[in-house]
């Protein structure tokens, strides 16, 4: 899906932005994660930011922000991913043919119903990264 977007359509040209992107992503994970473990050592949560008090820290109140916008800003994309593999599975439909508008917006607010669902119910963040960890991995290791 993503590839299509690209400007020069080309394996060559998809490898060099999937391993800069993956780099860039590994490098920021490692860093972050380390810094993570080595102020908190065996107390780090699996959200790193509720160890820190919940307001009173500008830099953590900031931090806290600026996750909150990456999760507005990535859910559209996770979004388009899922709605056009969901698409795809119920309707058997692998084309690239724009989705029929009212399956658009049935499917779109279907997955959106059901990602509020979890947000309202699930209060620790570390079981749904456990659980898609356990699925995802499952799902590596078979392919």
């Amino acid at each position: 899906i993503v590839f299509n977007t690209l400007k020069i359509p080309t394996v060559r040209v998809w490898r060099r932005v999937a391993i800069g992107s993956l780099t860039i992503v590994g490098l920021l994970s490692i860093l972050l994660s380390l810094s993570g473990y080595l102020s908190f050592f065996n107390e780090t949560q699996a959200n790193i930011l509720n160890n820190f008090p919940r307001t009173g820290e500008p830099a953590i109140d900031a931090a806290r922000m600026f996750l909150a916008m990456t999760m507005i800003l990535t859910f559209p994309m996770e979004l388009f991913v899922a709605r056009h593999a969901l698409n795809n599975i119920i309707f058997g439909d692998p084309s690239n043919m724009p989705i029929p508008t009212t399956r658009h917006v049935v499917i779109t607010l279907s997955l959106w119903t059901l990602a509020l669902i979890v947000a309202l119910t699930v209060s620790n963040l570390g079981l749904v990264l456990e659980l898609v960890g356990a699925f995802s991995g499952s799902m590596i290791g078979y392919i």
